[in-house]
C-alpha cells in the first residue's frame, strides 16, 4: 500500500454552543526525527491516537516536512472530551 502523509493543521470542535477552533503544530512541539507516534493532546481537550493496525509501520513523526505520517493499513482516532466536531482540516 502506499504510504501517506497526513498533515494536521487544524481542529475545529464544538464546545456547548460555541465554536473553538483548535490548531496543532508538530514542529514547535521539539519531537524528535522519526519518532513513533502514540497520542497527542491538544488545548487539554482533544486527542488524537495513533495506532498501526494492519501495518507492520507504526505511525511517526518526521521532521522532513514537520508531519505525522500514517501509513496504509494504520488508523488515528480524534476525540473530545466536552462538545463535539464541526470540522476537521
Amino acid at each position: 500500500m502506499k504510504k501517506f502523509t497526513l498533515f494536521l493543521s487544524a481542529l475545529f470542535i464544538s464546545v456547548m454552543s460555541f465554536a473553538t477552533e483548535v490548531s496543532f503544530d508538530f514542529s514547535a512541539q521539539g519531537y524528535a526525527d522519526k519518532i513513533e507516534m502514540k497520542s497527542v493532546t491538544l488545548n487539554d481537550d482533544v486527542t488524537i491516537t495513533f495506532n498501526k493496525g494492519t501495518n507492520n509501520n507504526t505511525p511517526k513523526y518526521y521532521t522532513n516536512g514537520n508531519a505525522a505520517r500514517v501509513y496504509g493499513g494504520n488508523y488515528f482516532t480524534v476525540t473530545t472530551t466536552s462538545g463535539k466536531f464541526t470540522k476537521i482540516e
